[in-house]
């Protein structure tokens, strides 16, 4: 569920629209060759520890914004995602939310 102002959730569907009709076969292809690896355990024993080492460096970079009540963070179970809730002082305009597409 996104909750943001109407002008960034359709920007947002525009782009998740755009994606999802440009999906080719390659990929599948791709991952068809990586499934079928001999040294697929190998492989994802490496991957899982770049991405605990990438983790660790995120909650160090967000450690200062947390400490200052800025924002709030945590990991759900079973994924690799974060999900971050910023803590303003203010309402953010739709104008605040495009920022993020400026970077």
């Amino acid at each position: 569920m996104l909750i943001a102002p109407p002008q960034l959730v359709d920007r947002l569907a525009n782009i998740r629209q755009e994606m999802e009709s440009g999906i080719s076969i390659f990929p599948q292809l791709v991952a068809s060759q990586f499934l079928k690896a001999p040294n697929l355990s190998h492989q994802l024993k490496h991957q899982n520890a770049q991405l605990a080492s990438r983790f660790q460096n995120l909650r160090q970079a967000l450690a200062p914004f947390e400490s200052t009540g800025r924002l709030t963070y945590h990991r759900p179970a079973n994924g690799n995602n974060l999900w971050v809730t910023l803590l303003m002082p203010n309402t953010l305009l739709p104008s605040d939310y495009t920022t993020f597409f400026d970077q």
